[in-house]
């Protein structure tokens, strides 16, 4: 599980871009957000839900034959697409299968070769922090 996460990791450091969202143009602009701090709670609530809603739109986008599951196929298609899309070709076709592949088995939480949205939305959660975090320490530390 080390492996995948630290693959997952550097595919999301080596092109930060990538990270948020699987379709950029799509994006829920809740970071300008923060307009009253003493409502700072309720704020990351608006975010939470920005994101949930967020991820519910990409899975069904992912979700091909509308099943309620993304298999690995459909995610590779969809990823795969994305990638080339942002990077204009730059990276390999089998490096583009690799970081999507890195990215499917990290949301594969019980290895049956298919996500459920529950799944989707609690990887993405996480990739956007770990992506928080290594954005924040990079800007403290140079």
């Amino acid at each position: 599980m080390r492996k995948v996460i630290a693959a997952v990791l550097l595919a999301l450091c080596s092109s930060m871009v990538t990270v948020i969202p699987v379709w950029a143009d799509e994006l829920p602009m809740p970071l300008a957000a923060f307009k009253d701090p003493k409502n700072i709670n309720k704020e990351v609530e608006k975010i939470k839900a920005d994101f949930k809603a967020h991820d519910e739109v990409l899975f069904k986008k992912m979700d091909a034959n509308n099943d309620g599951v993304v298999t690995k196929k459909e995610f590779m298609n969809k990823r795969i697409a994305y990638i080339e899309k942002i990077t204009g070709n730059a990276l390999s076709e089998a490096d583009a299968k690799e970081r999507a592949e890195n990215v499917f088995s990290f949301l594969d939480t019980n290895d049956k070769g298919k996500i459920t949205l529950k799944q989707y939305e609690a990887g993405m959660q996480t990739i956007r922090t770990n992506a928080a975090y290594v954005i924040s320490s990079a800007a403290l530390f140079g």
